[in-house]
């Protein structure tokens, strides 16, 4: 008499798990947009991400076989060269949601019943919640350190009963397999993994994505052998106390549960990482779930001190570099889970795993990645004009060089460029054409897109077309010999921030530009206006002021 009744409760828990499955995504995505709101409501492009536009845009497909930091990234490759395909405003667009969807369907997978782990619900949300998910969530270019999570749930998943389950696996396993380096330490533990299937079913589907995590640390492989000092000596020598090497993750792995001090920056961290790496070893070895736990701490050790060996030669450098720490932390939270699951421990550890949660959730509100709005939409809107740009991207000292075409609308101001301007007259239907402010330096310390720029200059004002009322159609900016060094686009916040009244210059050069002078084209009449001389507002270009911005991260 007890088969019916456990079996209805069986078709219960079925029906509830779907529902408990969606709503821990749809936490997870609330969580995502607490802590960033900006990846929704105003994508913009972060650090790499300008250089997957850059390279899709003019070689579309052909990005797919590019390396970036030494490796192959396919699935930012992927999604950059699909979304070349759309207009270049939608590209931020496409890169964030892109990297929120597989944040959301790593979520998921984590919920699994076909998961081996307990408190799946509080494990799936610790992979948005945990503060290390500063650079890693919401951005294309950082999805790599997010898919090897979805990878071990993988690992430690049994066979499903539909037969559309293992093509999307094994979609999945080669999304992340070819999408950084992490394949190469996920291979042994997947090759373990199979080794010890308790059946032939379960053997052959571990089987099959043992084969494609193979496949991807072969290739991974290769082709950081053909690129070694990429990926090896990224960084030149700074000197540095031998105590980081256990300090700094002992640090980056308690901000997890809300503790970090500076006390723990130098001895006592050292004989604190030491005791807690001792303790975390005897609690692995207790039942249940005893394997999971000792592949979580092999997998996070291998990604932590191949982070900090990339970085020896100035490790000190990485003090708030979060990326190699991430897993890690996402682990911290998944090990006290599995202890919880231990009588013997209850409930102390699902105790400390809320607390923390609780802790994060208040910690990192509203922490967007980029603070300044670089108003893309109107860069994208020049792209096409023909003329040359370098478009600001974040973080500071990442630039996309757009190339000049023969095919756009201003294509046929391109022989100004080092020649001189012969007419500026003023033309008397505008009354006020704007303002111009002082260039101000840029040092470029990391420039992607364009490495031989090491200065850039940049500048704006506003200028109005009265006659049209409309913004005037470009901006010429021009050495006091009237030699034009570049060019202004409009379409940009005025400095009243009230309509597109604004115009900006990036230029790329060498040594600081001469005093500079902006005359406003309008098409229609042919004419030329001297922005200077119909000012009313600001400063007229008269001195230069330094800007030096925070050093970019390598990468």
């Amino acid at each position: 008499m007890h088969g019916g009744p456990r079996l209805s409760g069986d078709a219960s828990a079925s029906k509830r798990s779907p529902i408990l499955r969606a709503l821990v995504v749809v936490i997870s995505l609330a969580i995502l947009f607490w802590r960033m709101p900006t990846i929704f409501t105003n994508p913009q492009f972060w650090a790499e991400d300008s250089d997957f536009f850059l390279r899709a845009y003019s070689g579309h497909w052909q990005v797919l076989l590019a390396p970036v930091a030494g490796y192959l990234v396919s699935i930012q490759s992927f999604v950059a060269a699909a979304a070349s395909f759309f207009p270049p405003v939608a590209a931020p667009f496409i890169y964030n949601y892109t990297a929120v969807l597989l944040t959301l369907a790593t979520v998921w997978l984590s919920t699994s019943p076909r998961f081996e782990m307990p408190y799946k619900p509080l494990i799936a949300i610790a992979i948005v919640i945990v503060p290390m998910g500063y650079e890693e969530l919401g951005t294309i270019t950082n999805i790599q350190w997010v898919l090897p999570i979805g990878a071990f749930v993988l690992l430690f998943m049994s066979a499903a009963a539909s037969r559309i389950a293992l093509p999307i696996e094994m979609a999945f396993t080669a999304a992340m397999a070819f999408s950084g380096p992490f394949s190469i330490f996920l291979a042994p533990l997947f090759a373990w993994q199979t080794a010890a299937a308790p059946d032939r079913i379960n053997r052959n589907r571990l089987l099959v994505l043992t084969m494609i995590v193979l496949a991807g640390a072969a290739t991974q492989i290769i082709t950081i052998s053909q690129h070694q000092y990429e990926v090896i000596n990224p960084v030149a020598a700074a000197p540095y106390s031998w105590m980081l090497w256990f300090t700094m993750p002992l640090t980056k792995l308690l901000t997890t549960i809300g503790l970090q001090h500076r006390a723990l920056d130098g001895l006592v961290g050292v004989g604190m990482a030491l005791l807690l790496a001792a303790a975390v070893m005897a609690l692995s070895l207790l039942r249940p779930y005893r394997k999971q736990k000792l592949f979580m701490i092999i997998f996070a050790t291998a990604i932590t001190l191949s982070g900090m060996y990339k970085f020896r030669a100035a490790l000190a450098g990485q003090i708030y570099a979060q990326r190699y720490f991430y897993i890690g932390c996402v682990f911290t939270i998944w090990f006290l889970c599995c202890l919880a699951s231990n009588p013997r421990m209850r409930p102390w550890p699902i105790i400390l795993v809320a607390f923390a949660e609780i802790i994060s959730l208040r910690s990192i509100k509203d922490t967007p990645r980029i603070t300044d709005d670089l108003q893309w939409v109107s860069w994208a809107g020049q792209i096409s004009s023909g003329l040359p740009l370098l478009i600001p991207s974040s973080p500071a000292g990442f630039y996309i060089a757009m190339p000049a075409s023969l095919q756009g609308p201003l294509a046929g101001y391109l022989p100004l460029l080092g020649r001189k301007l012969t007419r500026p007259a003023e033309y008397k239907e505008i009354e006020s054409c704007g303002w111009m402010e002082a260039p101000t330096i840029t040092r470029v310390l990391n420039i992607r897109s364009t490495p031989t720029i090491y200065n850039v200059w940049s500048t704006g004002g506003d200028a109005w077309d009265l006659e049209k009322n409309s913004p005037v159609d470009l901006v010429v900016l021009a050495d006091p010999n009237l030699i034009v060094a570049g060019f202004g686009f409009p379409g940009f916040r005025s400095k009243d921030g009230q309509k597109s009244a604004g115009w900006k210059a990036v230029l790329p050069a060498p040594t600081p530009p001469e005093e500079l002078s902006a005359f406003a084209i309008l098409k229609d009449t042919g004419s030329v206006c001297s922005l200077e001389k119909h000012a009313t507002t600001g400063a007229t270009g008269s001195s230069l002021a330094p800007n030096m911005p925070e050093q970019s991260q390598a990468r």
